[in-house]
């Protein structure tokens, strides 16, 4: 058979899978070039990649239409990938897109007849998901419904062409319109067992505070991809005083960028990291409430400790 992976950001949550029927079957892969260059190829997928400098450019004034007008125009340049590689002979059998940026919106066009799987990873809400989950971090204003509804037009229209989908959890499933709940399945994403397990010899080394530390000391980890409201940072620093208190000989590892993924951008700060340092960082010792408290990515950052044992 014949798959085709459509993700911008490829692999992305079809690693795994990829690269399982790769040996098996023909297998290519369609996203984002200036992403894919950057990286590793899997062994028996074939890379493809659209360019999207090629979609015409320009932007939509009003606020709420730009997540459609930029899904849309990705679209476009998807489909015109999708017909180089129709006319070089390449037919799938089955087409596994994430919808979240209207890759797939336009690939039944294309290919009529293959069977569409997508990956209906988020639908955005007005309350407890997107927006409202927490007052300091929610996007507030009163468009928030037009941005809401802006933001997942492009998703219907993707997710409409989908034969059926695929949630890695249930309650990113209960999230989807009941239209398009009842077609998708939960199916985690799964664990590498055999790759993240205990591991008895497993030691950090913070070289700048020559600090290694072992299962013989007490560690607590935060590692996101950025460092912001969205992933809960701000509530991780302002822990941080009572649990360097409670636990005067723990150690803090904190692992992530300092740029935005999802949350606003933060006011009276450059980035999430310097708010909450110059926020909570007087609570902390000397040592990390100093810009070597977290490092920029991708290296580790120092140990918080209590303020009755300072790092060195």
């Amino acid at each position: 058979m014949r798959f085709l992976f459509v993700h911008q950001n490829f692999p992305g949550q079809y690693r795994h899978l990829a690269a399982s029927l790769a040996g098996e079957h023909e297998v290519v892969a369609l996203g984002d070039a200036a992403r894919l260059s950057g990286r590793p190829a899997l062994p028996g997928v074939r890379r493809v990649g659209y360019d999207l400098a090629a979609a015409e450019k320009g932007t939509v004034p009003w606020r709420p239409l730009r997540p459609l007008d930029a899904a849309l125009r990705r679209a476009a340049v998807v489909a015109g990938a999708a017909s180089r590689l129709k006319a070089k002979g390449f037919v799938p059998d089955v087409i596994c897109v994430h919808p979240g940026w209207g890759e797939g919106i336009l690939l039944r066009d294309v290919w009529p007849d293959a069977r569409m799987l997508g990956y209906f990873e988020f639908f955005y809400r007005l309350s407890g998901s997107d927006v409202g989950f927490d007052p300091e971090v929610s996007r507030s204003s009163e468009n928030a419904a037009l941005m809401v509804r802006g933001r997942n037009a492009a998703l219907l229209l993707g997710m409409e062409e989908c034969d059926s989908g695929v949630a890695p959890t249930r309650w990113q499933r209960r999230q989807l319109p009941p239209m398009f709940r009842e077609r998708c399945e939960v199916i985690h994403d799964g664990i590498d067992c055999g790759e993240v397990r205990p591991d008895p010899g497993a030691q950090i080394v913070l070289k700048r505070q020559g600090l290694r530390l072992t299962r013989a000391n007490e560690v607590v980890t935060y590692a996101v991809r950025n460092l912001e409201p969205y992933r809960g940072f701000h509530v991780f620093m302002r822990a941080l005083p009572a649990l360097l208190q409670r636990r005067p000989r723990v150690h803090v590892v904190i692992v992530g960028g300092t740029e935005v993924s999802y949350s606003p951008r933060p006011s009276g700060a450059r980035t999430g990291k310097e708010k909450l340092l110059a926020e909570v960082g007087p609570k902390l010792d000397a040592a990390a409430s100093t810009s070597s408290a977290i490092c920029r990515r991708p290296t580790i950052g120092a140990c918080c400790r209590s303020p009755r044992r300072t790092s060195t």
